[in-house]
């Protein structure tokens, strides 16, 4: 599992910001799934679009929970994504 985005650490940081706004980030089978006040989903939507191009071994999935929540769930089939997923959305124990 590789990584092909030009700049991982720019990426990263984004995922840092992103999860500063997040209403609650939960572990969940396979990953993590983290809520966020819908007015952030195009930066959101935009985030996990990049990341799926870039990382392919991972799965990025949005729902609109209500009009004021989407979540974002993040999970990959591959056990070894697992240090890849708590970098991203800072829940290390998965």
């Amino acid at each position: 599992m590789v990584c092909t985005h030009p700049q991982p650490d720019m990426q990263l940081l984004e995922w840092v910001d992103l999860r500063m706004r997040a209403i609650s980030i939960t572990a969940c089978e396979s990953g993590v799934v983290l809520t966020f006040p819908a007015s952030l989903t195009s930066k959101i939507e935009d985030l996990a679009e990049r990341e799926a191009a870039c990382c392919r071994f991972l799965t990025l999935t949005t729902t609109a929970v209500t009009d004021d929540e989407l979540t974002l769930k993040v999970t990959s089939s591959h056990d070894d994504a697992a240090p890849v997923i708590a970098a991203l959305t800072g829940i290390e124990n998965l």
